[in-house]
């Protein structure tokens, strides 16, 4: 189902498009006012999964925004490798 769809059928547009490699540039970034806004509808999903009351298209809609999430967040904050010389020195017996 696609944006226009589900604003048809909802009366709401949701803040993403459902394919992957159709949301360069769309997603928000971490820390917007679009951020928190897809933050609370994420929230208002989350509240209806756990009511028990999500509907198909509402689950794809927040699995995809889960999903785009946590790319998002990892891109954002990319994690630091490991720095071996201080593993290893951790490891090592005292």
């Amino acid at each position: 189902m696609d944006p226009e769809q589900i604003h048809t059928l909802t009366g709401r547009r949701p803040f993403i498009a459902f394919r992957l490699h159709e949301t360069e540039g769309l997603f928000p970034r971490p820390g917007t006012p679009e951020w928190g806004l897809m933050n609370r509808r994420r929230a208002e999903l989350i509240r209806k999964d756990i009511s028990g009351v999500l509907t198909p298209d509402e689950r794809a809609e927040y699995e995809a925004l889960q999903q785009l999430s946590l790319t998002a967040l990892d891109d954002a904050f990319p994690l630091t490798p490991p720095d071996e010389d201080r593993t290893h020195d951790a490891q090592a017996p005292r």
